[in-house]
């Protein structure tokens, strides 16, 4: 009776830890391979845009939700940053909610990037948590992506930056 209690045990530890696991694995993974340069979503005006637009300086892509308490905390952040370091960095900010729920958050929070509404929900992408961000460099390539909080003064971003 006591090995069958042990196993019992043994069970419900490695069901906990695959469901841990399978937690920590949907909140911090990066969506894969975006073409940003292909991604359309709709602006302030219902109008559907390309979200990538050449910049010399490079963009750096969002994915919030107006819910989401980590959202309210970095997109201010990116905004402030935007007037030093990342000042000439393009920033989109994107969200799988409508078109009025979104402007109305880009104006309350007097937000002064580019906000998008995208035709999907982020699972379409691959996005599972939120924010995710990503750095993309003059070209559109990838060269950088969090999930999560960024350090915006970190050497890492700078050198993607140059």
């Amino acid at each position: 009776m006591q090995g069958r209690s042990s196993l019992y045990r043994i069970a419900a530890v490695a069901t906990l830890l695959l469901v841990v696991i399978g937690y920590i694995y949907q909140k911090y993974r990066i969506a894969p391979g975006i073409e940003f340069a292909q991604l359309e979503a709709y602006n302030a005006r219902g109008e559907r845009v390309k979200v990538w637009q050449k910049s010399s300086r490079g963009t750096v892509v969002v994915f919030f939700a107006s819910w989401c308490h980590d959202c309210e905390r970095e997109l201010p952040k990116l905004q402030r940053v935007l007037q030093g370091q990342l000042k000439g960095v393009d920033v989109v900010a994107l969200t799988d909610e409508g078109i009025t729920t979104m402007v109305q958050y880009r104006d309350a929070m007097k937000f002064n990037f580019r906000f998008y509404s995208l035709p999907k929900d982020f699972g379409h992408y691959g996005i599972h948590a939120i924010p995710t961000i990503y750095l993309l460099n003059a070209q559109g390539e990838t060269v950088f992506t969090k999930v999560g909080d960024v350090d915006w003064n970190s050497p890492e971003l700078s050198r993607q930056l140059e």
